[in-house]
């Protein structure tokens, strides 16, 4: 094989995108299956080029691999591809089991709980959220409900 050859088949190897696209739609793909994961219902791989735009297989298939990784590593989620007739379907699993809020002691359950919900809004924004945001969230404005005279 010449370096001509040799050159383009490795450039074929590695994905088009570049890095900060790959985590554009890393986090993207994150933010839509869990969003999507609450509905229980597999998600097909046909819906989420559609509604994330379309992406050739070769790069589909490293933002997945990154999706995946991501996901595991930040919420405990397993990300499982299965067949459904002639294409795909995802679904995700916790790989956190049942116990682990339970080895948590109960004065400090409602802080984990907090943390979770802060962790999980930060990486639906992409991983990025100004602290200004936390301090400031608009609880404070008191509405009065009086009854009508």
């Amino acid at each position: 094989m010449n370096s001509a050859m040799s050159h383009r088949y490795s450039q074929a190897a590695q994905p088009a995108l570049e890095p900060e696209e790959l985590k554009s739609w890393t986090a993207n793909l994150v933010q839509y299956l869990v969003s999507h994961s609450s509905s229980k219902h597999p998600v097909k791989r046909s819906d989420i080029t559609k509604d994330l735009g379309r992406l050739n297989g070769r790069d589909f298939e490293a933002v997945l691999k990154a999706a995946k990784k991501a996901m595991a590593e930040v919420l405990g989620l397993k990300l499982v591809a299965l067949e459904q007739g002639n294409s795909k379907v995802y679904i995700l699993l916790s790989s956190c089991g049942p116990q682990s809020l339970d080895a948590v002691p109960k004065d400090e359950r409602k802080h984990v709980v907090l943390l979770m919900i802060v962790l999980s809004f930060i990486l639906m924004r992409g991983g990025v959220c100004r602290e200004s945001r936390y301090r400031d969230p608009g609880l404070h404005q008191v509405t009065s409900h009086q009854k009508g005279t």
